[in-house]
């Protein structure tokens, strides 16, 4: 899956808490935010029961058939 570059702003208090865990966890900065958000989906999926369809480009119910 091809990756792409986003740039946000983080307030210097939030950004300096996530590196000091991205330390700890001996990972880049980066990966640790990336890694957060892989969980967030994750978890967005299971509290909704959908799952994402990628050639739709879009989240469908656990139980609707896929066609």
């Amino acid at each position: 899956m091809p990756k792409r570059n986003l740039t946000i702003r983080l307030d210097d208090e939030l950004r300096e808490q996530l590196q000091l865990i991205a330390d700890k966890e001996m990972r880049p900065l980066a990966n640790q935010i990336v890694y957060y958000l892989v969980g967030c989906v994750e978890d967005y999926k299971r509290m909704n029961k959908v799952e994402f369809v990628p050639e739709e480009g879009r989240f469908k119910p656990e139980d609707e058939p896929i066609f």
